[in-house]
């Protein structure tokens, strides 16, 4: 069974890693699609798609990571079309699509009567946090409350990238939805 994860990942946080790690248990094959990708250095957006692969494989060293990029449509079943589309290009059979419980991406796949897949999505309940708010504690040098959200084993380089998402604070243009 394949899973797909997708995300923004910017950067990498615990709340992303709840959604890895239930589709780890459930699937013998997990992609992790980088949305976004081709977009870096702006307020959304500030780590490139290969600083964010990079987060993701030192916790998860063994795990098919693939670049999607923004089609800016506010249609969100033309975004699901997008994405199974694009699993198909590339050979990724989706059996399931794991997400957090947002709205928007709950309706991704309405175009499909009955999917061939099944929809996970996890409650922001189980951690409470966004990216953006990881970014803000890095501007801010809020270090001890940003190690309850971000893995051990990539803090140091999240860290490195500081003055990376000070820069891009400034930066709101973005194409990214």
């Amino acid at each position: 069974m394949t899973g797909v994860v997708l995300g923004r990942f910017q950067p990498l946080h615990k709340g992303h890693q709840l959604i890895i790690d239930k589709s780890l248990k459930e699937c013998s094959k997990v992609v992790i699609l980088i949305s976004s990708s081709q977009e870096s250095r702006t307020y959304k957006n500030p780590l490139t798609f290969l600083e964010r692969k990079k987060l993701i494989e030192l916790v998860y060293p063994n795990i098919t990571i693939l670049p999607l990029k923004d089609i800016g449509v506010g249609n969100n079943c033309l975004w699901g079309d997008y994405i199974v589309n694009f699993l198909k290009e590339h050979n990724v059979d989706m059996d399931a699509f794991y997400t957090g419980e947002e709205e928007r991406r709950l309706n991704w796949f309405d175009n499909y009567n009955k999917p061939n897949f099944k929809i996970v999505s996890l409650s922001k309940k189980e951690v409470n946090i966004s990216a953006s708010l990881i970014r803000d504690m890095i501007i801010s040098s809020n270090y001890d409350e940003l190690s309850k959200y971000v893995d051990s084993r990539i803090i140091s380089e999240v860290l490195s990238y500081r003055d990376i998402f000070i820069e891009s604070n400034e930066n709101k243009a973005s194409k990214s939805i």
